[in-house]
């Protein structure tokens, strides 16, 4: 039976292959197709939608590269899901001897909502103060500190994203099921010490080498939707590093 369409509710314009992704990625939430399985092929898809071949392709790809989908030749696309390892493996750069670490695990500390002062409003795309929810993560290998991570994103463009995040995990899952698809990110490092505050967090003395990372989080279409202020603890384990190579 050929599916309903299902209407964007888009605030803004959008070109029409972004509608579409986005549309798809809501009917995949929803369980239309769960993991494992088969999207329709794209001529249907495109008789679903009212639209052009190209613009499904080009709605399919932006899905493929986050990892929502995945494209095998001569078999068809299948859905990987949004939570799928292809977004911590490409934006949690914690590797053990050179592979994503196993046993990641994330504890959530606090959520909290307040206002961003100008850079962080800046940071994040707006021109004028605007409200954030504030999320702080520990995160943890086979239950060991590693790291404590600090994220803002918009009120406006996630609401309620607290009732998302009860016990902690990736965020960028979450974003995901908002239709923020992240695709990569632009990021600056630093050597720092450990202060008494993160000393506590993290199970470290006061002045403990640290390694500090501000992150700015871009979605396919380019758009800010985290800025992010983290520092990890690279000597908890003896191959434990951080990788900056951006796919």
């Amino acid at each position: 039976m050929k599916a309903e369409p299902h209407p964007s509710r888009l605030a803004v314009p959008k070109p029409l292959y972004s509608q579409v992704r986005d549309v798809l990625l809501k009917r995949i939430g929803e369980g239309e197709w769960g993991a494992g399985e088969a999207l329709p092929n794209e001529f249907v898809l495109a008789s679903d939608f009212g639209v052009s071949i190209g613009t499904i392709r080009r709605a399919i790809e932006g899905l493929e590269e986050t990892g929502v989908l995945k494209r095998m030749q001569g078999r068809g696309t299948f859905v990987a899901g949004p939570g799928s390892m292809a977004l911590d493996d490409k934006f949690c750069r914690l590797r053990l001897a050179g592979r994503p670490a196993a046993g990641l695990g994330y504890e959530l500390d606090s959520v909290s909502g307040r206002d961003a002062d100008t850079s962080e409003a800046q940071a994040l795309g707006h021109g004028e103060p605007v409200g954030v929810t504030e999320v702080r993560q520990r995160l943890t290998i086979d239950g060991e500190p590693v790291g404590y991570e600090v994220s803002l994103v918009s009120v406006l463009r996630f609401p309620r994203i607290e009732t998302q995040l009860p016990y902690g995990q990736m965020l960028y899952r979450v974003l995901a099921d908002y239709g923020a698809l992240v695709t990569r990110s632009v990021e600056k490092i630093a050597a720092v010490t450990a202060d008494e505050d993160l000393a506590g967090k993290l199970g470290v003395r006061a002045g403990q080498p640290l390694l500090e990372v501000r992150r700015i989080a871009l979605t396919i279409d380019k758009e800010p939707v985290e800025l992010r202020h983290s520092h990890y603890n690279l000597h908890r384990f003896p191959s434990l590093t951080y990788d900056t190579f951006i796919t």
